[in-house]
């Protein structure tokens, strides 16, 4: 149950709850601070697939009102689930109904909580391109930053204070969206997903030079088949190989290949019109990245420059040729 909390202040939050829908958490813009405190040095210690959710308390501020939830909270992940990859290993919160009702995390019934890993400036780059990503298309995941007060209930060890950002839940995803996600174990080939968002999805992660995805395999990407239409979206998460955000653990800074179109076949039409609109977005994109005074300005217009030399590629009608037309007999 919250406590304290008025019943005005809940009466409130169900009133506006259809102004504001149900995903409250992600219709602002602001940092807020959010405490958990939990057994954390027995949740880091452990970090295999057996390990036991923990029990969690969360809470935060309105205005002079401190809400307070109780949850489960579990380490998450593949890679960054490695202590030698993420001494801090990302997180997942799950919050009953009832402690979710007419708080901030109302349709979060399962929210990921990306962590600050091996420094805050890759988080804060890998939120970046989430936010680039919904510039572009609302079939992507929202993400909110926050900052986090991790605090050990057993005592042992100190508690940390660090940026993290949370990622709108598949539960909160589907009723924006008006969709249902595919099962992971459904083999789907790109040929049946929605033409526009494939050709969209590809050119942005040549954008920001990311090469761990994939459709049919289903890596780092949610497939939303559409209730209107039953067209079936790709949208994806897990950002942080990309080239852009150059993390520490991913090996770029050595010489990987920083940039690879995955060869999709469309026309010479189809390229320009996409092209057209990415031009449109370019200085959205550009204040974006300028304005995020949370990383220093030189890191900013390094990854602002990776990103642009994008557009100098859409420039130049040779490479147009030999990186997105040439292995398509039918442009």
């Amino acid at each position: 149950m919250h406590r304290p909390i008025t019943v005005l202040l809940i009466l409130i939050a169900l009133l506006l709850s259809n102004s504001f829908g149900q995903n409250r958490m992600f219709d602002s813009e602001e940092i807020i601070t959010i405490k958990i405190e939990t057994p954390l040095s027995e949740l880091i210690a452990d970090r295999s697939e057996e390990a036991p959710d923990q029990p969690v308390v969360i809470s935060y501020k309105v205005g002079k009102e401190k809400i307070i939830i109780d949850g489960e909270i579990a380490v998450r992940g593949n890679y960054r689930r490695r202590p030698d990859i993420c001494p801090f290993p990302p997180l997942k919160l799950k919050i009953k109904k009832e402690e979710r009702a007419g708080t901030i995390f109302e349709a979060q019934k399962k929210i990921k909580l990306v962590t600050h890993c091996q420094g805050e400036e890759y988080l804060m780059r890998e939120f970046m391109i989430y936010k680039f990503y919904n510039l572009l298309t609302p079939y992507s995941y929202k993400v909110r930053l926050i900052k986090v007060q991790y605090r050990d209930r057993d005592k042992g060890m100190p508690g940390v204070n660090a940026y993290a950002f949370l990622i709108e839940s598949d539960k909160a995803l589907k009723e924006r969206l008006k969709g249902k996600l595919i099962s992971e174990d459904a083999q789907i080939p790109s040929a049946e997903v929605a033409h526009d968002q494939l050709s969209l999805l590809n050119m942005f992660q040549f954008m920001i030079g990311n090469l761990d995805w994939g459709i049919t395999q289903r890596k780092n990407m949610s497939l939303l088949r559409l209730e209107s239409n039953q067209e079936i979206i790709p949208i994806p998460y897990d950002f942080d190989f990309a080239a852009c955000v150059q993390a520490p653990y991913t090996g770029l800074e050595k010489g990987f290949d920083r940039r690879y179109f995955r060869n999709i076949c469309r026309t010479r039409v189809e390229y320009e019109t996409l092209f057209k609109f990415l031009r449109s977005k370019r200085p959205e994109l550009e204040e974006l990245f300028m304005n995020f005074e949370l990383i220093p300005k030189s890191k900013r217009q390094e990854a602002l420059a990776y990103v642009n030399e994008f557009f100098s590629i859409i420039e130049d009608e040779q490479k147009i040729e030999d990186i997105f037309l040439s292995s398509c007999p039918s442009r």
